[in-house]
């Protein structure tokens, strides 16, 4: 992923580093459980304490309690929707066949054949073989699969985000910032700032009026000032199932 973004887009924008940052000392713990298991895939880290953590996030809130940060070097972050723009130009440039508008409306394995058989509501061609396919279809991969005789057991998640302009630079997060306790991310890109939250089940969803709040808070918490507001179209929601 790292070759491919340097060999696309250069300036990506992208911010160096994760800090997961709690607020009572009580949190230790599970950050030290954290830093272990981290540890035992190969992936660097370690702990700091409010003072160091302030050092390396000069934005962090002064009057927000911290009581220590695990800071995770080497992880990054990027702008999602650009980056998938130009991996579609890309994938185009050397032969990939983009096909919108057709909804899929089975797929089929053919006994003694190999590959599967797509059927779509295409008028020229309503039915196309292919040697694999990779299903990018949440929801509906269940049932897409049936006829395949492969039942998936998906669980379905929504999150919700908030994604806005940067007031002033130098409020704003320099790398990751994720709320150990809350489950809430908030990332830089270039000159936008944006939170995201845990992917919860839907029974667990608050009501759509009050889904944003916690991330508007968060950012407030830890970062006041950094997200301009006030500004038709300066700060964007959205949410991903």
């Amino acid at each position: 992923l790292s070759q491919l973004s340097e060999q696309l887009m250069p300036s990506f924008g992208e911010q160096q580093g994760l800090m997961a940052v709690w607020r009572e000392p009580s949190e230790n713990a599970v950050a030290a459980r954290l830093h272990s298991l981290l540890a035992e895939f190969g992936c660097k880290s370690h702990l700091t304490d409010a003072e160091q953590a302030r050092h390396l996030e000069a934005a962090l809130n002064p009057e927000t309690t911290l009581a220590g940060s695990l800071v995770i070097p080497e992880a990054w972050s990027a702008n999602c929707r650009q980056f998938v723009l130009q991996l579609k130009t890309h994938a185009q440039q050397v032969g990939c066949r983009f096909q919108f508008g057709t909804e899929v409306l089975g797929i089929q394995h053919m006994p003694g054949q190999r590959g599967v058989h797509v059927l779509s509501n295409h008028k020229d061609v309503p039915s196309e073989q292919f040697d694999g396919i990779v299903l990018c279809t949440g929801q509906a991969a269940p049932e897409l699969m049936k006829t395949c005789g492969l039942n998936l057991p998906v669980e379905t998640r929504i999150a919700h985000a908030i994604s806005g302009l940067v007031r002033e630079p130098l409020d704003a997060p320099s790398a990751t910032v994720h709320d150990l306790r809350q489950g809430i991310t908030i990332a830089r890109t270039g000159q936008w700032v944006r939170a995201v939250g845990p992917a919860l089940r839907p029974s667990r969803q608050p009501r759509t009026e009050a889904a944003f709040k916690p991330l508007y808070t968060a950012l407030g918490d830890w970062f006041p000032g950094a997200l301009r507001t006030g500004v038709p179209g300066a700060v964007q929601e959205w949410s991903g199932t």
